[in-house]
């Protein structure tokens, strides 16, 4: 019967499909004002109109039937597309922004951060108006600080430690206080990742799955997981083909953003096909200062501390390995600190140290600074030869290490307090002469 010509009017519009999630399907029909076709039916005697009745109603559950095997067909596809849903989800999951255990500081005061864990403190100071000098004065000193953890779900972070406000009339016991809390939790700012506590590791799991470069305390590290392409490599390469299809589907080609997703996941896109990225064959070198005591003055300098640029003869060649798909300077960086491989007989990345980046035969040199690298365009590149380091610069290395961490720990916490008091001194004679009403002062401006 043509739709027009219908007795019967049809409503379907809360039908609905959200893939990987739910599928709705209601029709009802309800009969027109005038209904002229039950003519036909009403000379005919009511047990035959019932049997007639019967058959429709047969005919109908088949019908149903078939839409609930359809509805299965739908289950099981809906299931793919949530488990793709989901692994989508994982991949997609950003990097979590941090420090490098280095002490930074933003609109809020001081922080230093890594892949686990989190510290920021604030020192804010109160003024009176002092009517015998005319002009504001500092009174108390409130100080906040934080310790939180530091996953990539910054809205559901959990609160370690911390407290608000506290107040003081001096400021050398504000920043005395500071620098007791800032003690207290360094060993929490050695490693880059440190292994996860138990109870904080949920939020370092996306769908049940760890993320990659992470660790649980008490856990053997289940490195198909910490790779997102183990474990879940059926799954990520389903999902990197979706986007293949539709953007070829849509666009005939790739778009930037497809190509991008490709190479971070460890693929490449090549004659049509999607493939396990090849080893790029290039590689770094990494230079560390002989263990001289000659070399004291330069170990751990800034850069814009050196009198004059690093001279390679004054380094050892601890270390040359071929450059993996995504190496950067940050990843070398955060392996050399938190995952070290096991030939590696240097201490970990630090200042002063020197990386040296072959790619497609062109070398550049960068030294590790205090935040960041500085290129090095006069630092020649030297072939490999990891036996220029004799086994007792190994050993100072070794031995220097613990040195090095309490060196650039404790320094830059006795610097910090010292130009912090003499920031807060300057401060005050300039509130003298200016009449300012306010200041914040604290620890390493």
């Amino acid at each position: 019967m043509d739709d027009n010509q219908k007795f019967y009017s049809v409503y379907d519009y809360r039908n609905q499909i959200k893939p990987g999630d739910k599928m709705k399907l209601e029709i009802s029909i309800t009969p027109q004002q005038e209904v002229l076709e039950i003519s036909q039916f009403v000379p005919k005697p009511l047990k035959q109109l019932q049997a007639m009745r019967e058959e429709s109603v047969a005919a109908e559950h088949v019908i149903y039937d078939n839409l609930r095997e359809s509805a299965r067909a739908w289950e099981t596809q809906a299931a793919n597309t949530m488990l793709l849903d989901m692994a989508i989800e994982y991949v997609k999951t950003p990097k979590v922004q941090h420090t490098f255990n280095k002490w930074e500081k933003d609109d809020y005061g001081h922080t230093i951060s890594n892949m686990v864990y989190r510290m920021k403190y604030h020192i804010y100071t109160h003024t009176r108006y002092d009517k015998e000098m005319q002009q504001s004065v500092p009174c108390s000193f409130d100080v906040s600080w934080d310790l939180r953890t530091n996953s990539p779900d910054i809205r559901n972070n959990s609160t370690i430690a911390g407290q608000c406000r506290k107040r003081y009339a001096d400021i050398e016991d504000a920043e005395k206080y500071i620098n007791g809390r800032i003690k207290a939790y360094s060993h929490l700012f050695k490693e880059i990742s440190p292994p996860i506590p138990q109870e904080h590791a949920k939020r370092f799991k996306v769908n049940g799955q760890l993320l990659p470069g992470y660790s649980i305390e008490g856990e053997e590290p289940k490195t198909e997981l910490q790779n997102p392409m183990n474990g879940l490599e059926s799954e990520v390469k389903a999902t990197l083909q979706f986007f293949i299809d539709e953007d070829v589907k849509n666009n005939g080609t790739l778009k930037p953003g497809t190509l991008e997703m490709i190479a971070t996941q460890g693929f490449e896109y090549r004659d049509g096909k999607l493939e396990k990225a090849q080893t790029v064959k290039n590689t770094f070198t990494i230079y560390q200062l002989k263990g001289d005591n000659e070399m004291r003055h330069l170990r751990y300098e800034p850069f814009d501390r050196l009198v004059q640029d690093p001279d390679i003869e004054n380094y050892y060649l601890v270390y040359n390995a071929a450059l993996k798909h995504g190496d950067t300077l940050d990843k070398i960086y955060m392996d050399f600190n938190s995952n070290k491989p096991k030939d590696f007989d240097g201490h970990s990345l630090s200042v002063s140290d020197v990386i040296v980046m072959s790619r497609d035969g062109k070398h550049t040199a960068y030294y590790v600074d205090s935040f960041g690298f500085k290129e090095l365009p006069g630092f020649p590149a030297v072939h490999p030869d990891k036996s220029a380091a004799p086994d007792k610069t190994v050993q100072n290395h070794k031995l220097s290490k613990d040195k090095a961490v309490t060196i650039t720990g404790k320094l830059s916490i006795k610097d910090r307090i010292a130009e912090g008091k003499a920031k807060s001194a300057t401060q005050s004679s300039m509130c003298q002469k200016a009449g300012a009403k306010s200041r914040d002062a604290g620890l390493g401006d």
